[in-house]
């Protein structure tokens, strides 16, 4: 829905999702556990003006 807001306003948006494994704990037989973490990232650029545009 962000995306779709920014991009009707003119902006060109990016979204990603990166899903990363944190460790929480060690057990006794020497294993480790994780938990998956999302982490959201956003990109939102604006247009430029061809008159400031250096070629």
């Amino acid at each position: 829905m962000l995306i779709d807001i920014f991009s009707e306003r003119g902006f060109n948006a990016m979204m990603d999702i990166h899903k990363v494994e944190v460790p929480i704990r060690v057990n006794g037989d020497h294993t480790i556990e994780c938990v998956t973490k999302r982490v959201y990232r956003t990109r939102i650029t604006f247009p430029t003006k061809e008159i400031r545009r250096s070629r």
